[in-house]
């Protein structure tokens, strides 16, 4: 763990201990780091955090769409993703699928992901997802135990297929017989 130190008013110094046990790696830390309202001191321990998820795979259902009260929405979707290992019995390599719930929103001051995933998402659309992990929590309405489950909210999305103008392709978004507007982003 680096220990740090204050050498002047505005920045903090992380030092490492290096490979040769005579010196010491010295790092500059900005003070923009440090929680708010939580000064940095003298022998503090500088913690690491970082919850990004970065994903390509394929849509295992149609988004389903919520519209909240106060005219908001959220896209949520299934999502597949492939790990790949040896079969340890047949010395093949395999795939084995992770199952994902992603949550996308349209933000006030934003970008519309709902939206977007309304319109141009389907079953089996396969996308590059950048996120970040939550943990969300309810009491059951049945048994009244307290669950819990680790989603995938989305913060970017791109489509990896092709756009393709047959309808048999991908099924329409839009009620109208319109042909689809390019993506907004």
């Amino acid at each position: 763990m680096p220990k740090l130190r204050t050498l002047s008013g505005d920045d903090v110094f992380a030092t490492y201990p290096s490979s040769n046990s005579r010196e010491q790696n010295t790092t500059l830390i900005r003070k923009e780091c440090q929680a708010p309202g939580k000064p940095l001191g003298p022998g503090d321990t500088l913690m690491a955090n970082l919850n990004k998820v970065m994903l390509i795979g394929r849509l295992t259902r149609d988004p389903e769409m919520k519209t909240f009260a106060n005219g908001g929405k959220v896209a949520n979707m299934g999502f597949a993703v492939n790990n790949r290992r040896k079969n340890p019995d047949t010395d093949e390599w395999e795939d084995v699928p992770v199952w994902l719930d992603l949550k996308a929103f349209d933000r006030e001051n934003g970008r519309k992901l709902a939206d977007v995933a309304e319109r141009f998402l389907y079953k089996g659309a396969q996308v590059y997802i950048e996120g970040h992990l939550v943990l969300e929590e309810w009491t059951g309405k049945e048994d009244g135990k307290k669950q819990s489950k680790v989603k995938v909210y989305v913060d970017q999305m791109q489509f990896l297929e092709k756009k393709n103008d047959d309808a048999a392709a991908a099924p329409a978004r839009t009620k109208s017989k319109k042909k689809a507007e390019p993506v907004p982003f």
